[in-house]
Order: C-alpha cells, then sequence, then structure tokens
C-alpha cells in the first residue's frame, strides 16, 4: 500500500501559476518520516512553506537567518526517508493569454488546479503499480475546493482505466494531523515558485528536498503552453461540432 499526501499552491485569484504536489510511501516510511520531521522541528506546531517564506503566522518576528536555519534543517529530511515525489502544474497566466481570443474556452476548461490534479491521480497510481502496490490512499490537504476535487477523483476513478483497476480512496485531513502533509506543501510551493521563476535556474530549496533530480513533473509551463493551447482549441471544436 502507499499513502499518498497532496496539496496545491497558487489557487488564489490572479495567480500565474497553480501546483498540485503529491508525495508518497509505504506508511511504515512515513512514521519514521514524521520521527524525524517532529523532532527536527522542535517548537514548531506546523510548517507552512508560505508563511516561512514570508516570515507570517506562526512564524511572525522571526529573522531571516532563523528562518534560513530552520529549512535547512528540515528540508534534508525528505531525501533522507524512500519518499516519491511528483508534481504537476500549469502556466495559467500563460494559457489565458493564449486563449484570450477564446473565453469559451477557458470557461469548458474550468480551474486549473483541478486539471493538475487531473493529471496528478493517474500518474502516482502508475507509480505505484510499478512499484508494485494495488492499494492507493490519497489524503489531501484541507481546501476550498473539497467537492470539486472529489468530483474530479471520481471522473478519473471512473474514466481512467488504471485507476479504476486499483483500490484508491481519497479523503481531506489538516497538515496538524497529518504531517506529512507539511511535506506536500513544501513541494507544492516550491514548484509554483520554481515555475514562476523559469530561468532554468533550479531553486536552492528543490536541491535541498531533491538532491537526485527525482521529482517528476505532469503539466504544462512556460516552454509548452501553446502545446496545451492547441491542443485543447483542437478538442473543443471537435466536441463543438458534434453538438451542432
Amino acid at each position: 500500500m502507499l499513502k499518498v499526501f497532496l496539496d496545491e499552491s497558487g489557487t488564489h485569484e490572479n495567480s500565474p501559476v497553480v501546483t498540485v504536489s503529491a508525495v508518497f510511501a509505504k506508511p511504515t516510511v512515513w512514521q519514521m518520516w514524521t520521527k524525524d520531521w517532529n523532532r527536527t522541528k522542535g517548537q514548531v506546531k506546523i510548517f507552512h512553506a508560505v508563511d516561512v517564506h514570508n516570515c507570517a503566522g506562526e512564524f511572525a518576528g522571526w529573522s531571516v537567518d532563523k528562518r534560513t536555519d530552520l529549512v535547512k534543517a528540515l528540508l534534508p529530511i525528505i531525501p533522507k526517508h524512500k519518499i516519491g515525489l511528483l508534481l504537476s502544474g500549469i502556466d495559467w497566466k500563460g494559457l489565458k493569454d493564449s486563449l484570450g481570443h477564446r473565453p469559451e474556452i477557458l470557461h469548458w476548461f474550468g480551474h486549473p488546479y483541478l486539471a493538475c490534479l487531473h493529471w496528478i491521480i493517474p500518474a502516482v497510481c502508475e507509480r505505484a503499480r510499478a512499484e508494485g502496490h494495488n492499494r492507493v490512499a490519497f489524503l489531501h490537504e484541507q481546501n476550498q475546493y473539497r467537492s470539486q476535487a472529489l468530483d474530479t477523483y471520481d471522473y478519473v476513478k471512473r474514466k481512467v482505466a488504471l485507476v479504476t483497476e486499483m483500490d484508491t480512496s481519497f479523503s481531506f485531513a489538516s497538515k496538524k494531523d497529518f504531517p506529512p502533509l507539511q511535506c506536500a506543501d513544501i513541494v507544492a510551493y516550491e514548484g509554483f515558485r520554481q515555475m514562476k521563476q523559469n530561468n532554468g535556474e533550479m531553486r536552492k530549496p528543490i536541491l535541498a528536498f531533491d538532491p537526485n533530480g527525482s521529482l517528476m513533473f505532469k503539466g504544462y509551463g512556460r516552454n509548452d503552453i501553446q502545446e496545451m493551447t492547441t491542443a485543447l482549441t483542437h478538442y473543443f471544436d471537435e466536441l463543438d461540432s458534434t453538438r451542432k
């Protein structure tokens, strides 16, 4: 069995990029990781990447040096354990710019977060099957898209043969109750910042939690958004022609 923890970043209004992360491992691995993580973060209750970056929330009043020391201590814990890393993302601003003349396609496409979720569920199942697992339990960080996310999971479960064949579940929880969601939060947030940066240089936090370059990406960044635009336009126009 694989336990998969999911989180998203960039779902706020006018965000240029949206990402969804999946971090996955056997339950015994997560137990060892959680002990390591909790011991190292000490008195910190919840590591929330955006708050750490902005010295906000629980980290209000922290100096940059104190914040940096915490990050340097925590991120290397991730590669110490056998944890799979996946990221799905979309250059949402790029897609909106490319399809500005076709607002009906953007309306039909819907929220980019749900597209990222749609991509990452089968990707995780593919990795699970390759590693000999047939049971996959998805646990997503609580958010305001719970109903739509569950609908997306149900759709993928019905329509994607690999996911249909496997024993999967999908539910929501909090970072407080499930510390591995803090790991998913880091991957989603740093993936978001990496896609925004888009200069070919890998950010230091990603090198810290993924020194071997094992993080897999599913989606469309700035360099290939035109490919997605063309595919969406073609598919939408074909659907539209069948309705006429």
